[in-house]
């Protein structure tokens, strides 16, 4: 098995090929609770019962450095989930197939994966008050509500080459270094390539609505990148760090600071 677990955390271990631990029967077997060992279908059914029984939404929250198998493991999740919520509607398939659009327009190899998310994704499930997956909604961690305006070559080429500053009434004009020049040109290629995958977000998010449907509760599950330490690494870098520091805060809390507490209590 790839799978431990410590108290509410499963830790996982990526195997890099194929195992045969998933699939119909599996799924069967952990919901019919043939099967107790540590699985992320265990974990995701626990989600799902606690939900459903004490009425409250529920989140799991995937972490690890990148090329660890988050997103892999946040897909797995949604299969099992798509399997306990299934219904006749057909919405739970559409979740699904999410994840196909996502990568073709958010991932990119890097020099540690081949298939590196470039994006961080909160994907909440909707179910009905009878267990019925009945819509979902997808937050990204790239967010931009400007508008790209057209221009003509030559004011792009002008922006892309100076830089103006106003001071007073005065407005000074300085020209840029080549690698000034190529800094802006990679921001303005960033900034387009965001506002399309937005707007993307948008669009996927308009067809999985919710909308007037009667709703219940939600599981939220969180795949945003891993740790990366590069050769050379800039401000995107820091941001990932900064991000996955908080996650390892989290963590440390639900397993190290609760216990400490329940110890406290029982005065052990």
């Amino acid at each position: 098995m790839i799978y431990s677990k410590s108290g509410p955390t499963l830790i996982a271990l990526n195997p890099f090929k194929d195992v045969q631990i998933y699939g119909d029967d599996y799924i069967s077997a952990y919901r019919q609770k043939l099967m107790d060992r540590p699985h992320v279908y265990a974990m995701a059914d626990a989600a799902y019962n606690e939900m459903m029984r004490d009425e409250a939404n529920q989140s799991i929250i995937i972490s690890g450095e990148s090329g660890s198998g988050k997103t892999e493991t946040a897909k797995i999740v949604m299969q099992y989930l798509a399997a306990l919520g299934g219904g006749c509607s057909g919405i739970e398939n559409e979740v699904l197939l999410t994840n196909f659009i996502l990568e073709a327009f958010g991932n990119a190899k890097t020099s540690k994966n081949d298939n590196s998310s470039r994006f961080g994704k909160l994907i909440e499930i909707h179910f009905s008050t009878m267990g019925k997956i009945c819509g979902a909604k997808i937050q990204t961690s790239v967010t931009n509500a400007a508008l790209v305006m057209g221009c003509s070559s030559h004011e792009l080429m002008e922006a892309l080459s100076t830089h103006k500053i106003q001071a007073g009434k005065d407005t000074i004009t300085k020209t840029l270094t080549l690698w000034q020049a190529i800094d802006a040109r990679h921001a303005l290629a960033k900034f387009i390539y965001a506002s399309l995958f937005d707007w993307l977000i948008e669009q996927v998010n308009k067809s999985l609505e919710v909308g007037k449907r009667r709703t219940g509760r939600s599981i939220s599950i969180l795949d945003i990148y891993g740790f990366e330490s590069f050769q050379n690494n800039n401000f995107e870098q820091f941001c990932i760090n900064y991000a996955n520091e908080r996650l390892q805060q989290n963590f440390n809390w639900h397993l190290f600071k609760l216990e400490q507490e329940v110890i406290n209590y029982v005065k052990l």
